[in-house]
């Protein structure tokens, strides 16, 4: 049974369900219609008796019987006898017996041969005449032929109704699970043709099936996009290896190529140190974003003053933003508190600042503002469920770079997806991979982040989290 498809458990346990029914009301016919039918038999006998014995006149001492007298009163047969039993009128029906005794109130049933029948006497005394016996007999071979015929029926119903249960729930379950047949084989073509692309067609109700459907297509959607991150992460990583291993390889090849001065042997080992710290540099943070985002739980969350901590950021990498002239310009209150991961969040504003230095325009501005908007009065934040109502933290960094082509807006949060072709002249030899991990930040911390640019005017990044305590996805 464990083996069998749910269209057959289905079709058996309907089946025995209503085999179960029809034999429950086929034995209550039998155990109820013979006695059924005996109380209906006995109760119109008695009715036929007792209107005979109302018609009847009594005149002094003596009784009389009207001419039309009717001796057949629905369906039983009615005979007069006198006090001593001596038949005064009326005609017993062929092959009754003439000696069955007067009873008062009871009923008898009388057999001869093959014919059955049932008696009621009924004594009626008058104080002025004479005493008068009124039999009913009733024939009841045509009420035990049909309930005979009765059982029959039901007993040839019996299978009858099980074999149309079967072939009827047999029917309703395969037309009722007929979607997921096409569901599963569907599903079975993607598999096969390893085409993540096709979507199974949804069914034409909106019931379950229907949310079931919905459901796979979303999860498939979702693998797609996670093998075609995968394999551009893939080709991505080995576009970024193949450049600084063929400088390296290039080098070796021009230094054991033949004899050089120790100035060129210098030269070649300097090149070839510069492209292999830049591997091992793409190696580092390509371990440390694995780590992390598989470790979207490991948040240390704390009551941090955001304010402070910007304003010692700002402070740090203002000497890196002189280089290029570009003057950053914090704005934000002198306390603000939220509960966030201190090391995280640092790493965050780093990222962002360090790209409004990298991208920015030479002896231009960055500001960075932060500040906190009651949560009903925010906009865009991507809440995550279970998170108590609290106030957002907004932070900002702004700069008046060359700006991202909007064509482009939705792909600077890819991994290793190049800042140079985004922004206009740039040359900071990046990997692409601090604005992904900003990105990670922000919604581990139940928030979202944004970016609106205009070509020649500059890019603002904007980071919304809940200022309380946050359910991490």
């Amino acid at each position: 049974m464990k083996n069998w498809s749910i269209k057959t458990r289905v079709s058996l346990f309907y089946s025995a369900f209503l085999l179960g029914i029809a034999a429950l009301m086929i034995i209550f016919l039998f155990l109820t219609t013979d006695s059924a039918v005996q109380n209906v038999t006995e109760e119109r006998l008695q009715q036929a008796v007792r209107e005979v014995a109302n018609g009847i006149s009594y005149f002094d001492d003596r009784i009389e019987i009207d001419p039309d007298f009717d001796f057949y009163a629905q369906g039983a047969t009615i005979l007069l006898y006198g006090p001593q039993g001596t038949s005064l009128a009326g005609t017993a029906p062929t092959g009754f017996p003439s000696q069955v005794p007067l009873v008062s109130g009871t009923y008898q049933t009388v057999q001869n041969g093959n014919d059955h029948w049932m008696v009621y006497d009924l004594l009626v005394s008058h104080p002025d005449a004479t005493s008068l016996w009124i039999r009913g007999i009733y024939l009841t071979d045509n009420t035990v032929a049909a309930i005979r015929l009765m059982h029959r029926v039901a007993l040839i119903a019996l299978p009858s109704l099980f074999l149309a249960a079967v072939v009827g729930g047999w029917l309703v379950t395969k037309k009722a699970f007929a979607p997921v047949d096409r569901i599963r084989q569907a599903a079975a073509e993607i598999s096969a043709g390893n085409d993540l692309t096709r979507r199974i067609q949804l069914p034409a109700h909106r019931d379950e099936l229907y949310q079931l459907t919905e459901t796979l297509n979303q999860m498939m959607e979702r693998l797609q996009k996670a093998f075609e991150n995968e394999r551009q992460f893939s080709s991505d990583v080995s576009h970024e290896l193949r450049t600084p291993i063929a400088v390296i390889l290039s080098y070796c090849d021009y230094a054991l190529d033949r004899e050089h001065t120790p100035e060129e042997y210098r030269k070649a080992l300097e090149n070839i140190r510069t492209q292999s710290r830049r591997m091992s540099s793409l190696c580092a943070q390509l371990l440390e974003l694995s780590q992390n985002l598989q470790a979207a739980g490991a948040l240390q969350k704390e009551e941090v003053n955001l304010a402070l901590l910007c304003d010692s950021i700002c402070e740090e990498l203002s000497t890196a933003a002189e280089k290029r002239g570009i003057r950053i310009f914090p704005e934000f209150p002198e306390d603000l508190e939220a509960q966030v991961d201190e090391t995280q969040w640092m790493r965050l504003l780093i990222n962002l600042i360090n790209n409004a230095i990298r991208y920015g325009r030479e002896n231009g501005e960055i500001h960075v503002r932060l500040f906190a908007v009651p949560e009903e009065a925010s906009s865009g934040l991507g809440r995550a469920s279970g998170t108590p109502a609290s106030d957002t933290v907004v932070l900002q960094v702004a700069d008046d770079g060359p700006g991202i082509p909007p064509e482009k807006l939705d792909k600077i949060f890819t991994r290793f997806y190049q800042a140079d072709e985004s922004r206009a002249g740039s040359k900071s030899g990046g990997f692409g991979l601090g604005l992904s991990y900003v990105k990670w930040i922000a919604e581990a911390h139940g928030g979202t982040v944004s970016v609106e640019s205009q070509l020649g005017k500059g890019t603002t990044f904007t980071v919304r989290i809940p200022r309380g305590e946050a359910t991490t996805e």
